[in-house]
């Protein structure tokens, strides 16, 4: 919406969009809850639906985590749920953050130490990840 904004010049020059984290609004109403951010909007709302004592936020994709975005996460742990070949990425930015803000965040190493040759193929991302685990345990 803001590039068609921009090339019919009813929004100034200089406008820069900033994104937040999808499920941001839920930190207001969870002030105690430890914070984990995947990439996916889906993701964000299957694993709060299987791990709902965990805000859930989405970054938007593998770039949209950053350390501007997670001023908003100032004085909350935080942990990372990377997709599959994500993790080394994502514990880069993890670093940058936790230098930024002094405060504890970790890419989660789940994916990484339990999946498989198929789940590596197919990019598995957490909720893919748990919604296979709940499938093999009930049927």
């Amino acid at each position: 919406m803001h590039n068609k904004l921009k090339k019919t010049a009813t929004s100034p020059e200089d406008f820069n969009l900033q994104q937040c984290f999808f499920g941001e609004h839920l930190l207001k109403i969870y002030p105690d809850k430890q914070v984990a951010i995947v990439e996916s909007e889906k993701s964000a709302i299957i694993a709060s639906c299987i791990m709902p004592e965990l805000v859930w936020l989405a970054a938007g994709s593998l770039n949209g985590l950053s350390v501007e975005k997670c001023q908003i996460l100032k004085g909350r742990d935080i942990m990372l749920y990377p997709d599959l070949g994500a993790f080394d990425k994502w514990s880069i930015k993890a670093t940058e953050i936790q230098k930024q803000y002094n405060r504890e965040i970790t890419a989660s190493t789940l994916l990484e130490v339990e999946a498989n040759e198929s789940d590596r193929t197919n990019g598995l991302d957490i909720a893919d990840f748990r919604i296979t685990q709940i499938k093999e345990n009930y049927f």
